[in-house]
């Protein structure tokens, strides 16, 4: 399940650079406008890594602790995107009408892929 775990870092950091937010008339807002963009790039570029050195790493020790990190990493994306969520409103401050856009969800979704895939590579690895 490193594997999984990897290409959900990859969806959640890609989703950073697409469209976040959607404001009526004006197109959508990047993750990298808001502060929890920062972390979910931060936090998705680290889950790919753990996932490959689980998938490259020989010993176990090192196999739990990179599925440990990508459990982790997924589990603070998936918390960053749920508050880009519930800050949607306060994007912007003049009353214009702001949604979700593609972006947000695919940084949510990688996040929970990654977590999953972390999790049970970690629980894979227990011998």
């Amino acid at each position: 399940m490193p594997i999984v775990a990897a290409v959900g870092g990859f969806m959640a950091f890609i989703g950073v650079f697409l469209g976040w937010f959607g404001v009526a008339g004006k197109g959508t807002q990047s993750g990298l406008d808001h502060w929890t963009g920062a972390g979910e790039m931060i936090f998705g570029a680290v889950l790919v890594f753990a996932g490959i050195i689980f998938m490259v790493a020989r010993d176990q020790p090192a196999k739990r602790t990179a599925a440990l990190v990508a459990s982790v990493c997924g589990i603070l994306c998936v918390v960053l995107a749920g508050i880009a969520f519930a800050q949607i409103g306060s994007v912007y401050a003049t009353g214009e009408d702001v949604s979700a856009a593609f972006g947000l969800y695919a940084s949510l979704v990688g996040g929970l892929v990654g977590a999953v895939g972390g999790i049970a590579a970690w629980s894979g690895s227990k011998s």
